[in-house]
């Protein structure tokens, strides 16, 4: 697989690569949303609008949530899909 790193140089990924690239890029585009979140409900709160309290709740919520549920995505996908080595299946 072919692509760019940070530097913006080219790279070739190997296939063992490839899920920990998209684990990264997927990562960091969660916590971009979390800090988002979290800059909008203290925009909303200077400016005292009146929904400021729920959309803290919901940051709150969304920042023990979300990383709980993306752990229990990759446990029920490591179970599902066990890693193959070799042609064989790896026993756990």
């Amino acid at each position: 697989f072919l692509g760019y790193n940070l530097i913006g140089t080219i790279k070739y990924y190997s296939l063992q690569e490839i899920p920990i690239m998209f684990k990264r890029i997927f990562a960091c585009t969660l916590a971009v949303l979390l800090i988002g979140m979290y800059v909008l409900t203290l925009i909303l709160g200077l400016m005292q609008d009146p929904k400021t309290t729920d959309l803290l709740m919901a940051s709150i919520g969304a920042t023990i949530l979300v990383p709980v549920m993306l752990y229990a995505y990759q446990r029920i996908y490591a179970l599902i899909h066990p890693p193959v080595q070799d042609g064989s299946v790896k026993e756990q």
